[in-house]
């Protein structure tokens, strides 16, 4: 009786031992699957996060290179079109210079056409504007040497209000110029020219074509460059 008293919890040890066993491989399979499906699903959120991020990054890049790549388009667009707009200032054309009425010192009508044939420099002035008079010596010092070559055609703006004929002659006459004056009373140069400011001075070959329209005041070097391509020989 003491030796069953004895060996019953020894018994009911090996028991729980044994069914401790039989249940341990089931326990441990579903706890490393539990393991498992945890770190499949941390892993699913790290790709998915670094997938998020990456395609983030991705984006963000792609945005602000596409905003640089407007920026500076931006820029060199606006570049460009102040380079053309300085470019308009003095262009090259191959086109018959548009005719106009002129009248010259004398009263005598007449129109630009009347000069094709020979090379020809005209220039639009008058007294009220700054840069006009001031380019007007350059006009004077060339017309004194070149006009067997090349017909000066220094054209006044009277439009009997603000500049007069009588106006314009009395500044040539006081400053000396000896280059023959001409004035448009109608406009119909600027119309012609599109003229909306001045000074403007157009450079015409012997056959009549519009070489070059400059806009705005000439300086020297301007003037022989332009007046070269004409085919005459500055020295």
């Amino acid at each position: 009786m003491r030796y069953l008293k004895m060996t019953l919890p020894a018994i009911i040890l090996v028991v729980v031992l044994i069914v401790a066993l039989r249940l341990y491989p089931d326990m441990a399979k579903s706890y490393q699957e539990r393991e498992n499906a945890a770190a499949e699903a941390s892993s699913g959120m790290e790709e998915s996060t670094a997938a998020e991020a990456s395609s983030g990054m991705e984006e963000s890049t792609a945005a602000e290179v596409s905003s640089g790549m407007e920026e500076i388009t931006v820029a060199e667009a606006s570049s460009a079109e102040a380079e053309e707009t300085s470019a308009v200032s003095e262009t090259a054309l191959t086109n018959t210079a548009p005719d106009f009425e002129l009248k010259d010192e004398y009263g005598m009508d007449g129109s630009l056409s009347d000069h094709f044939g020979k090379p020809i420099v005209v220039n639009f002035w008058a007294t009220w504007c700054p840069y006009c008079v001031q380019e007007l010596p350059l006009f004077e010092k060339y017309y004194q040497q070149y006009s067997e070559d090349i017909d000066f055609i220094i054209v006044d703006l009277a439009d009997g209000h603000r500049e007069t004929i009588s106006m314009a002659k009395e500044y040539a006459a006081g400053n000396g110029y000896s280059f023959p004056l001409y004035f448009d009373t109608t406009g119909g140069s600027m119309y012609a020219y599109g003229i909306t400011g001045i000074p403007v001075t157009l450079f015409i070959d012997s056959d009549g074509n519009l070489m070059t329209q400059h806009v705005g005041a000439i300086d020297e070097d301007t003037l022989v460059r332009n007046i070269q391509a004409l085919g005459i020989d500055v020295q």
